[in-house]
């Protein structure tokens, strides 16, 4: 075999290899495809481990068809929810979303925020829809689901804190 031959048939497993790696990383699912599958840090010795005036993080509390978490991040609003106490029947759903300060302060649908669920267990919120929300102190997230409920939610995370 010739040192030219050789060296192409490294060169061409070294291509497909590389190829087979982008793949895998390009078409392997986010850290946030189902927010309840991610972990979050326990505060240690009673201390909070959230910065709880920031809107920004990760939030999780009751809702009337079950339990939300939220991930909230500067312009865009992801929502789980869990309809089933085990965690099997799960729906999710992302929007982009403006922010308007006042009292209360809103936050406005950039889009629909509709969930990947089926009839089981599913929402939809509208282009348009207001959810108005207030910051409590330690962490907790008040906020008023376009009319449907309001819930309070607690901060499990800043968005940096996400394991």
């Amino acid at each position: 075999m010739s040192i030219v031959t050789s060296r192409s048939k490294r060169l061409r497993t070294m291509v497909v290899h590389a190829l087979v790696a982008f793949c895998i990383v390009s078409c392997s699912p986010g850290r946030d495809r189902n927010l309840w599958h991610r972990d979050f840090a326990k505060p240690r010795s009673g201390m909070t481990a959230t910065r709880s005036g920031e809107l920004t993080g990760y939030w999780e509390g009751d809702i009337a068809m079950g339990s939300v978490r939220a991930k909230i991040e500067s312009g865009k609003i992801t929502l789980a929810i869990r309809c089933d106490s085990d965690g099997k029947i799960v729906a999710q759903g992302s929007a982009l979303i403006s922010v308007e300060q006042g009292d209360p302060s809103t936050m406005i649908l950039q889009n629909d925020l509709l969930s990947d669920g089926d009839e089981v267990c599913g929402f939809r919120f509208n282009k348009g829809n207001r959810f108005a929300f207030a910051l409590a102190p330690q962490g907790i997230l008040k906020i008023n689901f376009a009319g449907t409920s309001v819930s309070e939610l607690t901060k499990l995370a800043d968005l940096e804190n996400a394991q």
